[in-house]
């Protein structure tokens, strides 16, 4: 087949959806006003198969006719085509109808078919229906996300896109900046603007790929950002927390509709476990560190062969859905998991104490002595056993555990003084997680991830050996830009005290 006998026949198919298209939508209408569903309210201009209204119930006049005329635009809508390759037609065409009503409301004149919003959803539907790739989009609102000018910026494979307007303006905010990605993401705007926390400084993060199988791709945009957020708090050790997503095609008229995703947890000023945080500040610079960082941890999260539970696995895992907990006390417990999975090795008895010396030994730096280390990690690991083991535990009790932690300010209220006490342990939990991933890394691996127990423990007793273990590892993430990840992070802020100060 010729470029101009190919180019004919999908003008020919165009032109068909088109002539029914019309009549379609001038008959359809009318019926759906006798169900009360046209014309719609401005604020809420969003029907919805399934919801609103149930395939043959109303029948609407034209339908079969546009239904066919899609069938026939791909060889995917075919019935021989197999099942699970089979695309359907009718669910593009209501796909279409909900188009016109939603453009139609927003119009000067509801009534008014051959109005732009209805010829724009025919072009739409053309194009969708002619090609099997469609632009899909994730979008995801994270708090205490924003950039070094507070303008939007592309961090690799992320579009990092700061909320800054004032508080009675956020939810809308939102929502605007969410349908600008996705043009049909107002048929979720009730779960946006009815649930819609607020951890300032916010952030959307969007990421976009085209794809023909769109429900199966919308995984690996998930991923992506699961990535992503991951790698940000390896290296920045941020509190950084997902509150919800929004994922669908880029147009209107669609396969797969706008899908709202909470996360669990608590997120935002009234939070229970955001209590003190720790900002995000992205620019462009960091895409070189973070596609590093994702890399080595890449090389070292492989599977290995005969093993149901990989210790530096379960690490990971623990320390990136720890934030998700709903209380403190679940966070000190998830935390306690992740730093024993990265570094209390095989044996079972005198865990704390080798805890305590072998993160003393390779997370000490000029900031962060090793004394103080080992002492955070008793006074922490004692609360963990309090949590875990039950009994009685008087305020007064847990108050002078947690204030005295070397990282908790004296004058600090009780809510806040364990969210720094939490952060301390995720700190610690952060920079073992890289140690292992460093020091496992390369032909000369000073650590194994297989490594005998006693060898670890000997090597660790010599003073050359310590110094020359945290050089390595430090050494490694300076080489990949990932300067300072290696020592601890700065001190955590009061969010309550300190939300509407400018960043410092």
């Amino acid at each position: 087949m010729d470029h101009g006998t190919g180019e004919r026949e999908h003008d020919d198919v165009g032109d068909a959806i088109r002539a029914a298209a019309l009549p379609f939508i001038q008959s359809a209408l009318p019926v759906l006003a006798e169900q009360h569903l046209y014309p719609r309210p401005k604020s809420s201009p969003f029907i919805r198969i399934g919801t609103d209204y149930f395939g043959n119930d109303p029948v609407l006049p034209g339908f079969v006719e546009l239904a066919a005329a899609v069938k026939r635009a791909h060889p995917r809508f075919s019935d021989e085509t197999s099942l699970m390759e089979r695309d359907f037609a009718d669910s593009y065409v209501y796909s279409f109808l909900e188009a016109c009503v939603s453009r139609l409301t927003a119009s000067a004149n509801p009534s008014e078919v051959n109005a732009p919003g209805v010829a724009r959803s025919i072009d739409e539907l053309v194009a969708r229906v002619t090609q099997v790739q469609c632009e899909i989009v994730c979008c995801r609102v994270v708090s205490h996300v924003t950039t070094v000018d507070r303008l939007p910026h592309r961090v690799g494979d992320v579009e990092v896109v700061p909320l800054v307007a004032e508080p009675a303006g956020h939810r809308h905010e939102v929502l605007g900046t969410i349908r600008s990605a996705i043009d049909g993401a107002g048929e979720v705007s009730r779960d946006l603007l009815s649930d819609a926390p607020w951890g300032p400084p916010e952030s959307v993060l969007i990421v976009r790929a085209n794809a023909s199988d769109p429900f199966e791709h919308s995984k690996q945009l998930t991923r992506t950002l699961n990535e992503f957020l991951l790698m940000s708090r390896l290296l920045r050790g941020t509190t950084a927390q997902s509150a919800y997503e929004v994922q669908g095609e880029m147009t209107r008229v669609c396969k797969f509709r706008p899908q709202y995703t909470p996360f669990r947890g608590q997120v935002g000023l009234m939070s229970n476990t955001q209590m003190v945080r720790r900002d995000l500040v992205l620019s462009r610079d960091d895409d070189t560190p973070l596609r590093a960082l994702r890399e080595l941890v890449g090389d070292a999260l492989v599977e290995r062969p005969g093993m149901v539970i990989d210790p530096l696995a379960l690490a990971v895992y623990r320390y990136n859905t720890s934030p998700y907990s709903q209380s403190y006390w679940d966070q000190v417990i998830e935390l306690a998991t992740a730093l024993e999975a990265a570094m209390a090795g095989k044996t079972k008895t005198d865990v704390v104490l080798r805890l305590r010396t072998r993160c003393a030994a390779l997370l000490a730096t000029e900031r962060d002595p090793a004394a103080a280390i080992f002492d955070d990690i008793g006074k922490l690991y004692d609360l963990r056993s309090r949590i875990i083991h039950g009994g009685e535990t008087k305020t007064d009790k847990v108050t002078a555990m947690l204030t005295s932690i070397s990282t908790t300010p004296k004058d600090a209220p009780w809510g806040e003084t364990f969210g720094y006490a939490v952060d301390r342990l995720r700190d610690l939990v952060r920079r073992s997680v890289l140690a292992r991933i460093c020091l496992a890394r390369g032909g000369e691996q000073l650590w194994p991830l297989n490594a005998n127990d006693a060898d670890i423990d000997r090597a660790l007793c010599d003073d050359a050996t310590r110094a020359a273990w945290r050089a390595a590892w430090h050494g490694l993430l300076d080489g990949i830009g990932a300067h300072e990840a290696w020592d601890r992070v700065s001190s955590a802020r009061s969010t309550l005290g300190s939300f509407s100060e400018p960043l410092a």
